[in-house]
This record gives C-alpha cells, sequence and structure tokens, in this order.
C-alpha cells in the first residue's frame, strides 16, 4: 500500500479505511442496514456491491486513492454512525477544516520537503 506516498496520505487512508469497515460493521450489527435495506432496496444493493469491490479489488494505485474511491460510501456510513456524531456543529466544522488543511499540507508536500530539509542541516 505505501507505494510512493507519504506518512500522511498513508495515515489520512488508514482513517478512511478504517471509518469505512468500522460504519459497515455498526450498520450491519446495528440491525439498521436491515432496516434501510427494506425500505430503499436498490440503495442497500448499491452499497453492498460497492463495499465488497472497493476493499476486493486489487490495485495499488487504487489503495493509495482510496479516499477518492470511497467518496460513494460516505452518505451511508455516515448514517450508520450518526447517533454517535456531536451535535456541536462547530465541531464538525473545525474537523472538517483540519481535515482540509491536513490535505492541503499533504498535497503541497511541506511534509516530505521538512523532512529534507532536516537532513540537509
Amino acid at each position: 500500500m505505501a507505494g510512493g506516498s507519504t506518512r500522511l496520505n498513508l495515515a489520512r487512508n488508514l482513517v478512511w479505511i478504517t471509518f469505512i469497515l468500522v460504519a459497515a460493521a455498526l450498520m450491519v450489527k446495528s440491525g439498521r442496514f436491515r432496516v434501510y435495506a427494506q425500505s430503499h432496496p436498490m440503495e442497500a444493493t448499491f452499497w453492498t456491491l460497492y463495499l465488497l469491490f472497493l476493499f476486493m479489488y486489487n490495485s495499488a494505485w487504487a489503495w493509495e486513492e482510496f479516499p477518492r474511491f470511497a467518496i460513494p460510501l460516505v452518505p451511508f456510513s455516515a448514517y450508520s454512525v450518526e447517533r454517535w456524531f456531536p451535535r456541536a456543529y462547530w465541531l464538525l466544522f473545525a474537523v472538517g477544516v483540519l481535515a482540509a488543511v491536513l490535505s492541503a499540507v499533504e498535497t503541497l508536500g511541506i511534509v516530505s520537503t521538512l523532512g529534507r530539509l532536516r537532513h540537509v542541516f
């Protein structure tokens, strides 16, 4: 999974993989999936097939870009863990801003540049 990724990218991917797997397990275990599947059979079928596809697709570059491919599963995952979400919207906003900043840092390569500078000096 490492490929040419930075540590920050690997950590981000691990968080996303963990989130999707935990949310899927919670959805199935809590029984909410059965109720949801009865009222929305096509969405439940899509969720099941896409989840299986996402974790069975054997490609190094796909694992490096996991968050991009996991986007269709985010609403289902959020639905499965919504009872544990804080209702303080300022906290959700702060987490969103922090996630955007960390993504920008990883994209710009600031972390790897700082690491290279440490080796030079």
